[in-house]
């Protein structure tokens, strides 16, 4: 599952990354927002 967060994070923009740490403490939340991003843009 880290991988998978890993190459998501890859995608985002820095600010993204940073607010899915800052306010996402739950890293299956974190994935789920992070694919969100990526899919919705």
């Amino acid at each position: 599952m880290h991988s998978i967060l890993q190459q998501a994070a890859a995608k985002l923009p820095w600010l993204h990354i940073c607010t899915l740490l800052d306010k996402v403490k739950n890293q299956p939340e974190r994935k789920f927002y992070a694919e969100k991003a990526i899919e919705n843009g």
